[in-house]
């Protein structure tokens, strides 16, 4: 990945954000750190856009700002990492739209450690101090173990309004949970979901998910399901919502979701028992769960 770097200016010297994207501009498979907008009520220390500009595929670190984006403003970002960035307002980002995206390791001024004034659609935001998200919009997101020194209460999120969400304390809004989203090692980083996680197919499909990929690059939607946060729990199963039973299977595993299921044959049978109109012995949609 090509790294874009900024540095610190001399004390008596302004600077300004490190990428500037105008008219509908791609950032695509950049890292962009170090970057610093010192000028007064400065935005968007990593990458400030306007018209319609997108960041994809991008880690941005360790930038800071003078007040609004630490990681980024006024940009959509997909499948993108925001750790370690500064602003007073929106540590990680401000004004963005973001899918599919890790905030994490962000600090702000207790206004959105996390985010600030974004919308937010299968994110993660996790270990920010400043809070975790201010007065954003969220949908299938998970926001935990986010810290605000004013108010523990509300570490995790202050204002706004989400759905299908998982953080504490509840919001208000439909699918939300306040569990522990049982991360594989949240101290080490890695917010992949262990199996069993209540996040597993809690989240709601929305149009936009139609040919995407999580952060990993796998598809967004798995077994007709999909999960909260910017991973998808991938189980080494079948992968299909359809599954024929011929009898002569065993210990077969299934991928949490809602399946057609169709078994034929009492022992030992084959698809052509039902196609040949013997009929089945047990035909219906079944719900599974990890």
């Amino acid at each position: 990945m090509t790294i874009i770097s900024g540095a610190p200016p001399p004390a008596d010297e302004a600077s300004d954000t490190t990428v500037l994207l105008w008219a509908n501009a791609v950032l695509s498979g950049f890292t962009v750190q170090n970057g610093c907008d010192n000028e007064p009520y400065g935005a968007g220390g990593g990458v400030y856009g306007a018209g319609g500009a997108i960041v994809t595929n991008c880690i941005l670190k360790g930038n800071s700002v003078s007040y609004y984006g630490g990681g980024a403003y006024g940009v959509t970002l997909y499948n993108c990492t925001l750790t370690g960035n500064f602003a007073p307002e929106g540590g990680g980002a401000n004004n963005c739209t973001l899918y599919d995206c890790t905030l994490d390791g962000n600090s702000s001024d207790d206004m959105g450690g996390g985010a600030y004034n974004c919308t937010l659609h299968n994110c993660t935001l996790v270990g920010n101090s400043g809070g975790g998200a201010y007065l954003c919009s969220a949908t299938n997101c998970i926001f935990y173990l986010n810290t605000d020194s004013e108010n523990d209460l509300y570490s995790n999120w202050s204002g706004g309004s989400f759905s299908y969400c998982c953080t504490t304390p509840l919001p208000a809004g439909a699918g939300n949970i306040s569990s522990d989203p049982m991360f594989t090692n949240a101290a080490g980083g890695d917010y992949h979901l262990l199996a069993g996680s209540p996040c597993i197919g809690a989240g709601i499909y929305m149009d936009w998910m139609a040919g995407t990929t999580d952060l990993d690059g796998n598809p967004r939607v798995v077994g007709g399901m999909v999960d909260m946060g910017a991973y998808e729990h991938i189980c080494s199963c079948h992968l299909t919502n359809q599954y024929l039973f011929t009898g002569s299977e065993t210990n077969i595993t299934l991928c949490p979701g809602l399946y057609d299921i169709t078994a034929c044959g009492a022992q030992g049978g084959n698809s052509s028992e039902c196609n040949g109109g013997l009929g089945a012995i047990m035909q219906g949609q079944f719900y599974f769960t990890t």
